[in-house]
């Protein structure tokens, strides 16, 4: 049962020159059917007028706190925010996403009726916005888990395993949490791909969590994202945050993994490199050299976690590739298989 007196929840944005979609992203926490919201926004020393957007919400709605910071990153910017939330329950919200209305309402309900922890929800995905008119079009494709997963609560092992298999998302937006989660845990200062390294600490802490199998957020993919951007701090950062996400999974054998549950993680973050690297190496990317140097050395890290024995053919021949052909004949390459890739995967759908 929902109590009849409703928590405070706070939702905390950090912003950081993102003045075309900001105020749509607050917007749509103001109108959240769920009115008990304390709306963190942090100005992280944006320079495009951003900040006034932000102090104009203050004005309009006590809600809202503004606070204003010399450029210091995203993970600072959430710190901060973690810092002087006041809610029993807190959210995260990336400035350029935005929440659909019965967002906050449908995950409170959801953890007050199970007592979850956390409360995951699904989301739909901008994968292209024109423009006709004046007004803006969004097509929306709903996330897809890699592995199908059905609502409801789950437990260690469990979570540590769907959080293996992506089920479970290392983004901070996209879930509600108990706000004593977070006592003495922060992101790390200047370092991208924080919510990979946040994770696991994160769910060492958490007793249950709640899978809702509802897209609540619009996320949008956009140029010039963190994730989005090809620098050699970009590729050092991520490598850096894989390799204790790695070790956290490995400190969990025996007790709530197995081997085979790592040697699986290894096996498809190597993947999942391999085709990354790949795919970006015919790419325009300032400090080429550099940048691709960094990219084959985490390869070779996280297939140092993975036995031969435990390679596929078409794994070796990558490997090859990558440590003996220079990024632009690898790039070259795949173009021409890349035609008889689709086909090879058409087939095998047919079979």
């Amino acid at each position: 049962m929902i109590s009849s007196v409703e928590p405070l929840i706070s939702v905390i944005l950090p912003v950081y020159n993102v003045r075309p979609y900001i105020e749509e992203a607050v917007d749509s926490v103001l109108r959240q059917t769920y009115i008990n919201l304390e709306i963190i926004l942090i100005d992280d020393g944006s320079t495009d007028g951003s900040a006034d957007v932000c102090d104009r919400f203050g004005k309009e709605d006590n809600r809202v706190r503004v606070i204003h910071q010399k450029n210091m990153g995203l993970s600072a910017a959430r710190n901060a925010g973690l810092d002087i939330c006041k809610g029993e329950l807190l959210a995260f919200l990336d400035p350029d996403d935005l929440l659909y209305e019965d967002a906050i309402f449908t995950m409170y309900e959801k953890m007050a009726e199970t007592g979850a922890d956390i409360v995951e929800c699904d989301h739909d995905l901008y994968i292209k916005e024109l423009a006709l008119n004046g007004s803006r079009f969004y097509k929306k494709v709903k996330r897809r888990h890699r592995i199908p997963i059905s609502a409801g609560i789950y437990t260690k092992p469990d979570l540590f395993r769907m959080r293996i298999d992506n089920i479970i998302s290392s983004c901070a937006w996209g879930k509600l949490y108990r706000r004593g989660l977070w006592d003495d845990l922060r992101y790390p200062v200047g370092q991208n791909h924080e919510d990979v390294d946040v994770i696991f600490p994160l769910l060492m802490r958490t007793e249950k969590i709640y899978i809702l199998d509802k897209p609540l957020i619009l996320h949008r993919k956009r140029p010039g994202s963190i994730t989005a951007t090809y620098s050699v701090k970009n590729i050092r950062d991520k490598a850096l945050a894989y390799k204790h996400h790695t070790d956290y999974i490995r400190a969990l054998v025996p007790e709530y993994l197995d081997e085979r549950d790592l040697v699986n993680f290894c096996k498809a973050k190597l993947t999942s490199l391999i085709v990354e690297y790949v795919r970006r190496s015919l790419r325009i990317v300032s400090d080429r050299k550099m940048y691709f140097a960094c990219y084959r050395e985490f390869i070779k890290d996280m297939a140092s976690n993975v036995a031969v024995r435990e390679r596929s053919f078409k794994i070796r021949a990558a490997l090859f590739m990558v440590f003996h052909l220079p990024p632009l004949v690898v790039g070259l390459i795949y173009r021409i298989y890349r035609p008889f890739r689709v086909l090879e995967l058409k087939v095998f759908d047919r079979s």
